[in-house]
């Protein structure tokens, strides 16, 4: 069972971030624009030398390479755009986050990023 509860909330970098249930939100800190990412499609977290940032590699997506599979892609790209680092500020926070992440993706499937 995927918790649904917030696991983490913080500030950082002008943005609320949040691992909530099996996602990873970003929201501007006026409310004004948020986007959420399912973290089943988490292929890599890393911790960045400093220990304070959180390095995320995203599974592509598989469309086939036809004109739908084109125009798909195009607007995935445009719609879709998960981040690729996450500032958590300490090394603590950092390192709290990326084992919750190993946790949450070994009760997904059993894989280990």
């Amino acid at each position: 069972m995927v918790p649904t509860e917030t696991q983490f909330d913080w500030v950082a970098e002008d943005r609320r971030w949040k691992i909530q249930g099996g996602s990873l939100c970003v929201e501007t800190l006026d409310g004004r624009k948020a986007s959420c990412y399912g973290l089943t499609g988490l292929e890599q977290a890393t911790i960045a030398d400093d220990g304070t940032v959180l390095g995320l590699t995203w599974k592509a997506g598989e469309l086939p390479n036809d004109s739908v599979g084109k125009l798909l892609s195009w607007f995935m790209d445009k719609l879709y755009d998960p981040p690729q680092a996450v500032p958590c500020e300490t090394p603590k926070r950092a390192n709290a986050v990326n084992a919750h992440l190993q946790e949450l993706l070994a009760a997904y499937d059993g894989r280990e990023i």
